[in-house]
């Protein structure tokens, strides 16, 4: 049930999407008694989008959740293994194209291979399925092997997590599937402005 709010419900308040609806919402009333109050609230929500637009508001609001963790250094202890938490993959044009496209957050992709060639012992896991509403044949974490093997990362050392289709479901399938013991250490591998999230779940 939270999934399927989560693809419904909370996409009006991703903050674009939130002033989107609003400025419809204005634009409907001026077609009404309430055309004053549907200009100002018009007037409102473009002078909000332009300003996120031209300002660079949505990088400095990410600062603290980038910052809240220092970033990981690496040392003499080679880990036990890595999850890399999936959201690296748009699988729309994946699909479209039949070739593994990347975005934004590709860098995880890039850091795991990287971490995979310095701990050639380390397991690799990498924990994404597909979280559309509308679940198709191939994963993000398909593609997203096909990728590692490209960056020289053997088949053989990804152990790949097909079912999740959110944060939550990543924490809990990557511990089944990784059964981590005592003692093991672990590197939780994701964007900087996901960590705080990631970490708490």
């Amino acid at each position: 049930m939270f999934f399927l709010l989560s693809k419904t419900l909370g996409v009006l308040f991703v903050p674009s999407n939130f002033m989107m609806a609003l400025g419809a919402l204005g634009l409907v009333l001026t077609w009404s008694r309430f055309k004053r109050s549907g200009q100002r609230l018009l007037a409102v929500c473009v002078a909000a989008l332009l300003c996120c637009a031209y300002f660079p508001i949505g990088a400095l609001l990410l600062v603290p959740l980038e910052t809240r963790f220092p970033a990981w250094t690496a040392d003499a202890t080679e880990p036990t293994g890595m999850v890399v938490l999936g959201g690296g993959i748009d699988p729309e044009l994946s699909e479209i194209h039949g070739l593994p496209a990347l975005n934004a957050t590709a860098a995880r992709i890039v850091v795991a291979a990287e971490l995979a060639r310095q701990y050639p012992h380390a397991r690799i896991l990498y924990a994404g399925g597909d979280g559309n509403l509308v679940q198709k044949d191939q994963t993000e974490a398909d593609a997203a092997a096909e990728v590692l093997e490209k960056l020289g990362v053997t088949r053989d050392r990804l152990e790949i997590e097909r079912q999740s289709r959110n944060t939550e479901e990543n924490a809990r399938f990557a511990m089944n599937l990784a059964k981590p013991k005592p003692g093991e250490r672990w590197l939780l591998i994701t964007s900087a402005s996901h960590m705080p999230r990631a970490i708490g779940i």
